[in-house]
Formats: structure tokens, C-alpha cells, sequence
């Protein structure tokens, strides 16, 4: 591990390494098991408990996930809104939000019908465009 200058961490799949005492670990999280699994975000402990109870391998997923944000050097998010929903769910101050964003200054809205025209795309389909790894 001498050889790395950090370890990038994405939520529970970073356990283990968060225990190497000499390595940075950064880990960026973009929501987290607990709430992508089905906890309201007004929960409370007693509404964990139960949820960890009905869905075991989703909490051990969620623990796993809390172990690593507890030992990681730099923890990073991608709102505003999550790095305070964060902060509370995880008692850590120390989170720090980077805004993923699109420069709408070059990219910006064009005509779209002359642009559906020009590419050969129907009006009356949607298109989407996916950035990133699987949904």
C-alpha cells in the first residue's frame, strides 16, 4: 500500500480499506444505502431497527457503509441538500459538498426541433442522456 498516494472509497464497498491507517481515503457518496434501500429521511432509531430487522443485508450494507465515512480522511457529496442530510445521519461535520453541474454558459438548450432534425430523432420520443456508471 506504500506505493498509493490515497484510496478512492463509493460507499459500503470501502470497508475494508478504511482500516489501512497509512493511506488517505477519500470517499465520495452520491445518496446513501440507508435511504436508497427505503428509510424515510425522517427516521428515527426505532425506525432503523426495524427496517434493519426486515432487510438484514441491506443494514449490514448500510453499518459497512457508516464504518467507512467514520474513517476516511476526506468524505465528499454531490448536493447541498445530501451533505446536511449526511452530516446529521452520520455525525460527521467534516463532509464537504462538490455540486456536480453542467457549465450552462456552453451548455445550453438549443433549438430543439432543428437539433431532432439535424440528428434524424423523432418529436415525439423521449431521449435521455445517461452520464455515469449504471443507474
Amino acid at each position: 500500500m506504500k506505493k498509493y498516494d490515497m484510496a478512492h472509497i463509493n460507499g459500503d464497498n470501502g470497508c475494508f480499506i478504511s482500516r489501512i491507517n497509512d493511506l488517505n481515503k477519500i470517499m465520495t457518496l452520491h445518496g446513501t444505502s440507508l435511504f436508497s434501500a427505503g428509510v424515510k429521511q425522517n427516521y428515527t432509531k426505532k425506525s432503523v431497527i426495524k427496517w434493519g430487522l426486515i432487510h438484514p443485508n441491506l443494514f449490514f450494507s448500510y453499518l459497512m457503509e457508516r464504518y467507512s465515512v467514520r474513517h476516511c480522511n476526506t468524505v465528499i457529496t454531490v448536493s447541498a441538500s445530501l451533505l446536511d442530510t449526511l452530516k446529521k445521519l452520520y455525525s460527521k461535520n467534516d463532509i464537504t459538498a462538490i455540486n456536480i453541474g453542467i457549465n450552462t454558459g456552453y451548455f445550453r438548450p438549443g433549438n430543439k426541433i432543428q437539433i431532432r432534425h439535424e440528428l434524424n430523432m423523432e418529436n415525439k420520443v423521449i431521449y435521455a442522456l445517461w452520464v455515469g456508471m449504471s443507474p
